[in-house]
């Protein structure tokens, strides 16, 4: 047997590799070596791909039928282009002040980690993983077990080599559709996704299995490209730009947020949470695609100016033509340039974001994962805030349903460390009844209460929440 290689080799090679100098040298030699493992051509591939993307042979429809065979074109082109050019991690992020581009990479993917409630014990499936960077990231955060799945047979194979690199043996990635994902129901506590369920024609597909995968009360939070309400199908500017970024990231088709929202819920899921996180208060900062915008005082936003562009192209063209690199390789970052130009529109006009996220749960949820979302919801109802009963029972009522250390119904908060009323249960009882919950028996709790005069929290509910 081989020893594995030490912390600091593993480290080490990863760092080099991403330098711009070492990047660029993996893209290249990678590309090549693809195409001999893999006997695909990157010429004829990007060909293909643009037929699919050309609307006077293909629709939304029938680039739906055939979205493997779509997306599996796209990321045997684009993938290595994305890790040379953006790292190992292929999603957005809005920039904090003062804070660097994959500091705020890793704090998106901490975020999703931190609102999951994930224990190192956890079992955690990755929808749509990439070459796995978020993967790897919360891996190392959470010590918990991380399997990522991702139809491309290139990035699984790219992605292990670096969870190997990077010793850790609890992160792995597997070949796999995500709408026929193959493990047995009920494996894993949690589940997240990156900007990955928009590949399917249909969100109910993929919701649907991972509401399979999940074990009894995990959670599933994601990440989506999305249209906004601001989208007017009516509008050329905003078909254009919904063309330029499907084309140039291997969508069938764009839908609204409120598909999300519908689809979730038609599958079983409760949805605890839904907001476009592109819209969260960030003053100083920069928004997601501020990255994607020319700018001749950045070296990286330099390549999106008319003259990075020109330079590019001459660079690509002249490497294809010295068989540096394959044939096709200039089409594909005119692929990858377009998308940034609709992602770039989209983004200014607001009828496009990366990161409308979604939490939801089965019916019986952990406390520890939605404690913050009842909070929020009570906060609101005592600022005076028009917080419905209705509202306040999607969130409330399933978020506290699964909290069963006690015989007593567990359908009752106290916030005392915000200063906060607690809810009745009369109160909620009501929320209950109004969304068709059924309320347990919580008659020793009452009479506990009526003894104590204040309302009781069930043993143990709260335990590992940080408020």
């Amino acid at each position: 047997a081989v020893d594995p290689p030490r912390t600091t080799d593993a480290a080490l090679t990863m760092a080099v590799n991403q330098t711009f100098t070492g990047r660029i040298g993996h893209m290249f030699s990678a590309l090549s070596e693809q195409e001999k493992k893999q006997g695909i051509s990157v010429g004829s591939d990007i060909d293909r791909y643009n037929e699919l993307h050309d609307d006077a042979k293909f629709g939304a429809k029938e680039r739906g039928k055939n979205y493997a065979e779509l997306v599996n074109s796209y990321y045997n082109l684009a993938t290595d282009f994305y890790e040379w050019g953006w790292g190992q991690s292929f999603h957005f992020a809005n920039k904090l002040p003062a804070e660097t581009f994959m500091a705020s990479i890793a704090r998106h993917e901490y975020y999703l980690a931190a609102r999951l409630g994930v224990k190192p014990t956890d079992s955690i499936l990755d929808v749509g993983c990439g070459i796995g960077g978020p993967l790897r990231n919360i891996g190392r955060f959470t010590e918990a077990r991380v399997t990522g799945v991702t139809l491309n047979e290139y990035q699984v194979n790219r992605g292990n080599t670096l969870c190997q690199m990077a010793q850790l043996d609890k992160c792995k990635l597997v070949q796999a559709d995500f709408h026929k994902l193959p493990f047995e129901d009920g494996s894993f506590d949690h589940a997240y996704s990156i900007e990955a369920c928009c590949h399917s024609p249909d969100r109910r597909d993929v919701y649907r299995e991972v509401f399979r995968m999940l074990k009894p009360g995990g959670c599933f939070i994601s990440y989506e490209w999305c249209l906004t309400d601001k989208h007017d199908s009516n509008n050329p500017t905003h078909l254009w730009s919904k063309k330029r970024i499907e084309e140039g990231d291997g969508l069938p088709d764009l839908q609204l947020t409120t598909t999300c929202d519908s689809a979730l819920k038609d599958v079983g899921f409760v949805l605890l949470e839904a907001r476009d996180c592109a819209l969260d208060l960030n003053p100083g900062g920069e928004d997601w695609f501020t990255v994607l915008t020319p700018s001749y005082f950045n070296l990286f936003r330099l390549q999106f100016t008319w003259i990075g562009t020109f330079l590019m192209n001459i660079v690509l063209n002249f490497m294809e033509w010295c068989c540096i690199a394959p044939k096709g390789s200039a089409k594909v970052r005119e692929m990858l340039r377009q998308a940034q130009l609709g992602l770039v529109k989209g983004g200014q006009d607001g009828t496009f974001t990366p990161m409308y996220m979604v939490l939801a749960a089965q019916a019986a949820v952990n406390v520890s994962c939605h404690f913050h979302a009842a909070v929020k919801t009570l906060r609101q109802s005592s600022a005076g805030v028009d917080a419905t009963p209705t509202h306040a029972a999607t969130v409330l009522v399933p978020c506290l349903s699964l909290a069963r250390g006690d015989r007593a119904c567990p359908v009752l908060v106290a916030c005392t460390r915000h200063g906060m009323k607690p809810l009745s249960h009369t109160m909620l009882s009501a929320y209950a009844s109004q969304t068709h919950t059924p309320c347990p028996d919580r008659q020793p709790a009452a009479k506990a209460e009526q003894r104590s005069g204040r309302e009781a929290i069930p043993r143990g509910a709260l335990r590992g929440v940080a408020l």
